[in-house]
């Protein structure tokens, strides 16, 4: 009798086919495992790119609203200097036609220059130094067809050889009274009155004295200078002498234009 091979085991073989679709199973997942991260982080890509591109979009916005502020800014500063430059020229014109009429002294030198009713006079006074003034300088006298001077008297700051004040004494009964005479850039905010039975004598002019740090009350620094500016009425008979309030507004005005545009037709 012939013998016969023996059969093989059918459970090796379902094993080996069980192992293999394991294997091919978790192969398929793990393809779907990385192609849906692959997924979710292009989706995070984009989702990233949309904002960064809606910030580019507001900050284009606000790129555009900036430049369209500083437009109108510029546009706002011309029209604003434009203005400026306005008013300026209407205050040079203004000043022309308060002054209409009046006369102009510069003096050469020290270029500077003062207006003067065209009624009154101009003269400038050199005062040497002798027994009574140690020092001397320059004033100007600005007189009324009544006898009232204006005596503005000057020096250079830097010249100490040089005085301003040239008076031995002020008289009797002084009284302040307040003032606003703008004179270049300084205000003149008091004025010393001497009057004798109710008649005007004399004044000086003077900033006030709290703020003036010279020491010299009727010291009036304008630019580079000082300033010494009284009044006073001339003649013989003292009891009738007296500076008219007519007068005394006309030299105020004489401070007052210091500095004033001269027009070219007047040049003198």
């Amino acid at each position: 009798m012939t013998s016969q091979p023996p059969k093989p085991k059918s459970g090796g073989a379902k094993k080996a086919i069980f192992i293999v679709v394991v294997i091919v199973l978790l192969v398929v997942a793990m393809l779907a495992g990385s192609m849906m991260a692959a997924s979710n982080y292009q989706k995070r890509i984009d989702a990233q790119e949309a904002r960064c591109q809606a910030d580019l979009t507001v900050l284009g916005d606000e790129i555009s609203r900036v430049t369209s502020d500083l437009t109108g800014c510029n546009g706002e500063k011309v029209t604003l200097e434009s203005q400026l430059k306005a008013v300026e020229e209407g205050e040079k014109a203004e000043q022309l036609i308060k002054y209409q009429g009046w006369k102009t002294y510069t003096q050469p030198e020290n270029k500077f220059s003062f207006r003067y009713p065209g009624t009154w006079q101009a003269e400038e006074q050199l005062v040497e130094p002798g027994p009574t003034f140690e020092k001397g300088g320059y004033c100007l006298d600005f007189i009324s067809p009544t006898d009232s001077r204006l005596k503005i008297c000057y020096r250079d700051q830097d010249d100490d050889e040089a005085t301003t004040w040239f008076r031995t004494g002020i008289g009797s009964y002084p009284s302040y009274v307040g003032a606003n005479i703008i004179m270049g850039d300084t205000i003149i905010t008091e004025k010393n009155i001497i009057a004798y039975n109710q008649k005007v004598k004399s004044v000086v002019y003077e900033p006030n004295r709290k703020d003036d740090g010279s020491g010299f009350g009727g010291r009036i620094a304008v630019d580079n200078y000082y300033f010494t500016i009284m009044a006073d009425a001339m003649g013989g008979d003292f009891e009738a002498l007296n500076i008219s309030a007519l007068d005394q507004v006309m030299m105020d005005k004489i401070i007052e234009s210091y500095g004033v545009p001269v027009s070219t037709s007047e040049v003198e």
